[in-house]
């Protein structure tokens, strides 16, 4: 898919009717580009779209908070907050996972993109992960596939996380 197209798409979704507005467009973040760098697998297409074009706090959509990217430094920002926990980071990332997010009622549980399972654009399936599994026994278990892709995660609409 052409990154125009990637682009569009992501755009009518997240500014859909009925979205809370959390997107301000701004260029690359800072830390950005070393992150990619240390990931054994490219960010899906409509991820990294978003990513390059807008700021925006963490958010909620369904019942996935999905971490922020507003300066590089924030706790809720996607650079910080996927590699908090060191050990389930480097078991997660090398069995073909980045974490992107948590469940919205708090669990501790990483939600993360499946880079094993891509589509032939590069998009990748969203799953929740059983945190235990990685931390005890150092293996994965999906606990539950959330969404196909990132556009179909977001198109179920978002909103402003509150206090």
């Amino acid at each position: 898919m052409k990154r125009s197209t990637v682009d569009a798409e992501v755009d009518a979704i997240i500014f859909a009717p009925g979205n809370d507005p959390v997107f301000v467009a701004a260029g690359e973040p800072p830390g950005l580009q070393t992150f990619e760098q240390n990931l054994p697998f490219r960010l899906p297409p409509s991820y990294r779209s978003r990513l390059l074009r807008y700021r925006f706090p963490a958010f909620d959509v369904g019942a996935v908070t999905l971490f922020g990217n507003l300066d590089g430094r924030s706790y809720d920002d996607l650079v910080v907050a996927s590699t908090r926990d060191r050990v389930l980071s480097s078991v997660a990332r090398a069995n073909g996972f980045i974490q992107i997010g948590r469940p919205e009622s708090g669990s501790y549980d990483p939600v993360c993109f499946d880079a094993r399972r891509r589509t032939k654009t590069g998009e990748a399936g969203i799953v929740q992960l059983d945190h235990e599994e990685i931390l005890i026994k150092d293996s994965i278990r999906v606990q539950e596939a959330i969404a196909a892709s990132f556009p179909e995660l977001l198109a179920r609409g978002i909103r402003l996380i509150t206090p």
